[in-house]
């Protein structure tokens, strides 16, 4: 019986909203690499990071990947399909509400859902070491099922990370999962002397989900799929964990 399992690497873009004005912009360009549990291959693509003091953006390139589907076989015979759609993936954080706001898929329908910046619980380390000629300090982060080391600076004036991490006292300017499924990497980066206007992707944040209740949804779909099979005696399924874990056995 071959069984297909889903993953959705990129998400669907919304009409901008929000505006935030600042005097300076911070703007970081990062390597963005993921190499999901069971996928033979990993994927890196570009990521900029935007930030002020009010607002951040950060979005992912997977638009200048050429390949919108990729079809993979692993080892125990499971064929894993990546999409990606025509458009970026964001995660945009508002600080001053202390929210942040991403696009996740059950399956291939997207759920816009917004997240507290304040569930990072950092530990500070000791360990230091030079980035873009930045002193970084070492910290580590235990995060939905994954175990995170991260450089940050505090000699850059914003409190700002890629992806979803935030709560450190400076700019994260490297982080990567310990089993080495999820990295990010900053490659340069640059601060503007003035206003830069820095907009949310997403059209009606009032309608977003928080977490909780997009986790119940996505219990939901799994349980349904254990029972499918088709007429071709394939089945489908939806993976208990993608970055952050989904389902706790």
């Amino acid at each position: 019986m071959k069984t297909f399992v889903y993953t959705i690497l990129c998400f669907s873009t919304f009409v901008l909203g929000i505006k935030g004005k600042e005097e300076r912009t911070l703007i970081i360009n990062y390597i963005h690499s993921t190499h999901i549990e069971g996928l033979p291959s990993k994927t890196s693509v570009n990521a900029t990071l935007i930030s002020n003091d009010k607002f951040s953006l950060y979005e992912m390139d997977y638009r200048n990947n050429p390949n919108l589907i990729d079809e993979e076989d692993n080892d125990d015979g499971q064929t894993f399909l990546s999409i990606r759609t025509s458009s970026n993936p964001y995660i945009f954080k508002d600080y001053s509400k202390e929210i942040f706001y991403s696009t996740e898929r059950i399956s291939i329908k997207p759920f816009l859902v917004k997240d507290s910046t304040n569930i990072f619980k950092w530990n500070l380390l000791e360990e230091r070491k030079t980035i873009l000629n930045y002193d970084c300090q070492k910290a580590k982060l235990e995060y939905r099922g994954r175990v995170y080391i991260a450089f940050f600076t505090t000699d850059i004036p914003f409190n700002a990370g890629p992806w979803k991490f935030s709560g450190l006292p400076g700019t994260i300017l490297e982080i990567k999962s310990e089993d080495g499924v999820f990295e990010m990497n900053a490659v340069n980066l640059k601060i503007i002397n003035n206003s830069t206007d820095i907009s949310s992707p997403y059209e009606n944040l009032e309608k977003a989900i928080n977490w909780e209740e997009f986790i119940l949804k996505y219990r939901k779909k799994y349980d349904e799929l254990l029972s499918y099979v088709d007429e071709n005696n394939v089945t489908m399924t939806i993976p208990k964990r993608k970055i952050e874990v989904l389902i706790e056995d």
